[in-house]
């Protein structure tokens, strides 16, 4: 069994405990034959050590419950009491839970953490006692001096690489054959063949888990990657066999609606003309109708994807058009700030896209009349820019709701400024025909449709082969561990419950298009399935932080760069900033407001009267900070 790949950057209160129970067992004495005997006497040391770990557990435990500021000051003062006349365990007891404060409050609560210490510490030499310790800067022969800038938020930890070769052969050499001719991020080019190829497959079969349950084929996958990417490359790429499909049934359809208008004509007058002939027999004029047949069907809609659908819009598609379409974006922006997912229709698109997920049945009831659709199915692939998905990953309401822990995310390394130019291999061309022809194939391919039906889906179950059923169950187990309270998939606790059943969805796809009319997902497959799966775990685990830090500090982080890059004066004022700045900050009060986050972190300080920059008194100006 693969291990979960994770991230940890925080102790959980149990997790803290845990090390003060370890401490005090740890006194135990062992008899030469490895019992234990009676506890030694826990020296002084350790019974401080103990305490101090007694309440950084408390203080990671009401964080975790939202009243962390509400028991910071009442650690505190307990700290302050009890240490009163011990003032090199007061000062590391403080340092401590202030290191533990910076780590569970994290940035967000920068200024309030400071407001708490400064209240139950005020005296200035107070602080300086409690947070650096008098006595052991005399005994170091040290000098206090003044505190470094600290950082606005913490360094994000690299990126998890794709395991590209677990897409199988088929799916791999055309993520590399795409990486080759683009040099986009490979994850990128993984990403969207897998994304393609579940548009491909996804109206084929349903996955059926061991538990006896199918599920669809469908997945949600969103790419991060900042402009210069080479994103709609890649899609373009992709997407081809799509977009010759799409040629297809539009050139079809030209000629079908034609037939078709006749036809319903042709129909109407017959329909009238059996009314008429039967001269207000009631029995004869419903037999004539019968007769007459229904009304000619209207040929569907020749669309297989679209870049921002409401989510009305995407029911009206699935309603008249093909029933296996894909929400596919290289500008996932558009999708993710379009009208879709603005405020208003935001719950209500999350819950639509994570019903059609789940595949099951969409109804609008509406005062123009009621719309059905069964047997449908959606892939989704978005790609984004990082600030653009981390407004995304950071909303609640769509953590809450669900629709995050049906997406899968991955955010690779750039690729800009490592790319020299080459010319691609032969053997590339070669690889992307291959698959262009067989996605086409599988698109060209009949689907299975429900009797009397254009659109409804009715498709095969895909069982799992035994040794893959195994494989599934034991993953299944070892994801059970590990989503707890304490557990290292936690803090993605709704993702993770689903990690079985996006591995198995992954799998049947891999299987399907390597052989669409294979029988059962094999051992083979369910591993690359649990292994891609694993990937998007760990990607999660990094990026759910990263979501979590305020735009503001974000913009911070883009102003100091261009201040340390750009700007090369001693001086800034305000107007330089909202007008030479980022673009992100483009009016005084923004900019006021973001360089106060400067202020607070230590890196610039303001100049009380102003002063004057390239000839004109400025009010407002900074420098940087001397250290």
């Amino acid at each position: 069994m693969q291990t979960v790949r994770t991230h940890r950057t925080l102790l959980t209160a149990n997790e803290i405990e845990r090390r003060a129970k370890d401490l005090a067992h740890s006194r135990l004495k062992a008899e030469p034959n490895g019992s234990a005997s009676a506890a030694a006497a826990p020296t002084p040391e350790d019974e401080f050590q103990i305490q101090v770990y007694l309440w950084q557990a408390e203080l990671a435990r009401e964080t975790r419950d939202g009243r962390g500021l509400d028991a910071l000051p009442k650690i505190l003062s307990t700290i302050k009491t009890q240490y009163a006349d011990r003032e090199d365990r007061l000062s590391r007891a403080v340092t401590e839970l202030r290191d533990c404060a910076d780590r569970h409050l994290g940035e967000l609560e920068d200024a309030a953490v400071e407001a708490i210490f400064q209240a139950v510490f005020p005296a200035a030499n107070e602080c300086a006692e409690a947070v650096v310790g008098d006595k052991e800067i005399a005994n170091q022969g040290e000098e206090v001096g003044v505190e470094p800038p600290r950082p606005l938020m913490r360094e994000p930890s690299p990126a998890d690489p794709f395991p590209i070769d677990d897409l199988g052969d088929f799916l791999a050499k055309t993520a590399r054959a795409i990486h080759d001719r683009v040099q986009a991020p490979l994850a990128i080019c993984g990403q969207s063949v897998l994304a393609a190829a579940t548009l491909a497959v996804q109206a084929h079969a349903n996955v059926e888990l061991p538990m006896g349950h199918t599920k669809p084929l469908s997945n949600y996958f969103v790419s991060v990657a900042a402009t210069g990417e080479r994103k709609t490359a890649v899609d373009a790429e992709a997407l081809k066999p799509v977009r010759e499909r799409e040629a297809e049934l539009r050139e079809k359809y030209a000629t079908e609606i034609l037939t078709y208008q006749n036809d319903k004509l042709a129909w109407e007058k017959a329909r009238e003309a059996k009314v008429r002939a039967a001269k207000g027999d009631r029995a004869k004029i419903k037999a004539a109708l019968d007769e007459l047949g229904p009304e000619p069907p209207r040929p569907l809609q020749p669309i297989h994807t679209c870049g921002e659908p409401t989510f009305e819009g995407l029911c009206t598609l699935l309603d008249i058009g093909q029933p296996s379409v894909g929400i596919f974006a290289a500008e996932g922006g558009q999708f993710i700030g379009g009208h879709g997912m603005n405020e208003d229709a935001k719950l209500r698109t999350a819950a639509g896209l994570s019903s059609l997920w789940d595949g099951q049945t969409i109804d609008r009831v509406r005062a123009q009349g009621a719309t059905l659709l069964v047997g449908r199915r959606v892939a989704m692939h978005l790609m984004a820019q990082p600030d653009v998905v981390a407004i995304w990953l950071g909303d609640h309401l769509l953590v809450d709701q669900g629709l995050l822990s049906r997406t899968l995310v991955t955010a690779p390394e750039p690729a800009s400024g490592k790319r020299p130019w080459h010319t691609p291999l032969p053997e590339s061309d070669t690889i992307l025909k291959h698959y262009n022809q067989r996605l086409l194939e599988i698109l060209e391919r009949s689907y299975p449709v429900a009797v009397a039906s254009q659109n409804e889906l009715a498709p095969r179950a895909l069982p799992l082969s035994p040794t893959a059923r195994d494989v599934w169950i034991e993953f299944y187990n070892h994801v059970e561990k590990r989503v707890g309270a304490g557990g290292e998939l936690e803090p993605v606790q709704g993702l993770a419950n689903k990690l079985p059943e996006h591995a198995a969805r992954i799998a049947a796809v891999l299987t399907l298009c390597e052989d669409i009319d294979a029988p059962e997902v094999n051992e083979t497959a369910m591993a690359r399935g649990i292994s891609l799966v694993q990937h998007y775990a760990a990607e999660a685990l990094r990026l759910f932080g990263a979501s979590q830090v305020s735009a503001d500090l974000r913009d911070a982080q883009q102003l100091l760069r261009w201040l340390e890059t750009t700007w090369t004066k001693p001086l800034v004022s305000l107007p330089d900033i909202y007008q030479l700045g980022p673009n992100s900050i483009r009016d005084a009060k923004k900019a006021r407001r973001i360089v106060k986050i400067l202020e607070n972190h230590g890196h610039w300080e303001s100049i009380p009267k102003g002063a004057r920059i390239d000839g004109v008194m400025r009010q407002e100006v900074w420098r940087k900070r001397k250290v």
